[in-house]
């Protein structure tokens, strides 16, 4: 994307791969799915491209469901809202 002269806001936990991502032109704005502030990171955008999830081969079913499918439904109704 930045390639072709798009803009692009990146989120994620990891300052060293966000550090990357800034270095290739990227706005890095450090966030987690659960706490996010969806309003205020969407401020501006376009378009969403979610790449999120839980995806090791173990773990509690609750925290798959919550991570995967809960905050992921609240990113989408965070991107409807803002348009």
């Amino acid at each position: 994307l930045r390639e072709a002269g798009t803009p692009v806001r990146a989120t994620g936990r990891d300052h060293a791969i966000g550090a990357g991502l800034q270095a290739l032109g990227a706005e890095f704005v450090p966030a987690a799915l659960k706490t996010a502030d969806w309003p205020r990171m969407l401020d501006g955008i376009d378009v969403v491209h979610h790449l999120a999830a839980l995806s090791s081969p173990w773990g509690a079913t609750q925290d798959f469901r919550e991570t995967n499918v809960v905050q992921s439904v609240r990113l989408a109704h965070a991107a409807r809202d803002a348009g």
